[in-house]
């Protein structure tokens, strides 16, 4: 078997679907991220990104929910829903492009 090799105009986009895409764990991310010899200031930057909105969204919905501050619960999850609203139009987007109707 042959690992596939990643052009360097296809690194971004790969460290981002593979971040964004829910399920593998993270050590299996970084694994792959690691043998697709993705640069690491690049795998730093957006998988750092990817994942402090991410956290940033869910921890201030559930200090809201154990606080009992209806209104942070409120911005919390909107900003859940948001950050998933994002994560599905760009990999309808990189899907399309891929299929080539850009």
């Amino acid at each position: 078997y042959k690992v596939p090799q990643v052009s360097r105009a296809d690194q971004f986009e790969i460290t981002l679907l593979l971040r964004i895409t829910p399920g593998p764990p993270f050590f299996l991310q970084n694994y792959l991220l690691g043998l697709a010899k993705i640069p690491f200031p690049l795998y730093l930057a957006v998988s750092g990104t990817v994942l402090m909105i991410h956290t940033t969204a869910l921890v201030i919905f559930s200090d809201a929910l154990v606080q009992g501050k209806g209104g942070q619960a409120v911005f919390g999850i909107s900003l859940l829903i948001a950050v998933l609203l994002m994560v599905h139009i760009l990999r309808r987007h990189y899907a399309k492009r891929k299929n080539g109707a850009v």
